[in-house]
């Protein structure tokens, strides 16, 4: 993603989309740009922690300081995921262009249930995200953007990876959805990203945090209090 260019987030509220947004959200900052990156949630109504997730969108909104953008109405008579994931990323980078953003971060990271890097769903997702972005820059004489672009940066990180960029970053842990998000599926995401945290020298445990007692933020990720790091990385 290049300094000067407008960028559309679209989030889940998870930890990929939150290092997304505090990298949108520095280099918005270092050029000197006057309109914000923008954001938009980007989950399906069978998304677990669904209600944790927009909230952590609503979150992500206020910690960076961006705009957010209305979804794209969903179809509900679409059923296959991948069916439905291609038609939600065209709209998706549709409105991105009407919206002015030259550029879509797509921050998926495609691993496996034992943490491996998803090779499959890497490919998919690569080539899903480059098709999109051809196919709306066939209408640039409408929305006037013909260099768009579909980026998946996080698409093949590990998640040890991915939790060092988030340190690197200064990423606020409220601005995912399990630290906010109650239930198994929301324990489950808590305990993955505190072994992946912890591994690159996280002082503390990521608890979750209930929403009544979350603080509203007053500043950008880079200048808020984040956890030292205490131990080298891997």
């Amino acid at each position: 993603m290049d300094r000067d260019e407008r960028a559309l987030i679209l989030s889940d509220g998870s930890l990929a989309s939150a290092v997304a947004c505090a990298a949108a959200s520095e280099a918005s900052a270092l050029a000197g740009r006057k309109d914000r990156p923008a954001i938009m949630a980007w989950m399906s109504q069978h998304t677990p922690g669904l209600a944790a997730r927009r909230k952590a969108v609503d979150a992500q909104t206020d910690l960076f300081g961006l705009d957010q953008l209305p979804p794209p109405e969903q179809l509900a008579s679409v059923k296959a995921h991948g069916e439905a994931e291609c038609i939600d990323l065209l709209r998706a980078t549709y409105a991105a262009a009407h919206a002015g953003c030259v550029v879509v971060v797509w921050p998926i990271h495609c691993v496996t249930s034992e943490g491996a890097v998803d090779l499959d769903g890497v490919a998919r997702t690569v080539d899903r995200s480059l098709l999109a972005a051809r196919l709306v820059g066939l209408d640039a004489r409408e929305h006037g953007h013909p260099g768009l672009r579909v980026e998946v940066p996080y698409v093949d990180l590990t998640d040890i990876q991915l939790a060092d960029l988030a340190f690197e970053f200064a990423v606020p842990l409220r601005g995912c959805w399990w630290s906010t998000g109650g239930g198994s599926e929301a324990a489950a995401e808590r305990a993955r990203w505190t072994k992946a945290l912890r591994a690159v020298g996280w002082r503390t445990e990521p608890a979750p945090m209930p929403p009544a007692q979350t603080p509203k933020a007053t500043k950008p990720a880079s200048t808020a209090s984040v956890t030292t790091r205490v131990a080298a990385k891997p």
